[in-house]
C-alpha cells in the first residue's frame, strides 16, 4: 500500500456525498499514509454521473448507464455471468 501511494499519481473526482475537494481532502488527511503522499492526489471538483459499476453488475439495467456505455458493455462482453 505505501509503495502504491509513493510510486503513482491519482486523479480523484468528487462524487455522491463528497461534493467538494475539501471533502476529499478530509479523507486524505485522516489517514497517515494518504496524508504523507497528499501531493500524489489530483482532486477534481466536477460533476460527473453518479454511476455505480457494482449496481450495474448486479442488475444489468441499461437505465443506470448511458446508451453508449451500455452498447460498449454489450460489444465487449463485459460483466457477463459465467
Amino acid at each position: 500500500f505505501p509503495n502504491l501511494l509513493q510510486e503513482n499519481r491519482f486523479i480523484v473526482f468528487t462524487r455522491g456525498n463528497l461534493t467538494k475537494k475539501e471533502d476529499l481532502l478530509k479523507i486524505i488527511d485522516s489517514h497517515p499514509e494518504l496524508e504523507k503522499n497528499r501531493e500524489h492526489f489530483y482532486l477534481v471538483d466536477q460533476t460527473i454521473p453518479d454511476v455505480s459499476s457494482t449496481a450495474f453488475r448486479k442488475t444489468f439495467n441499461p437505465c443506470i448507464v448511458t446508451p453508449e456505455v451500455f452498447q460498449y458493455i454489450i460489444k465487449q462482453n463485459l460483466y457477463l455471468k459465467e
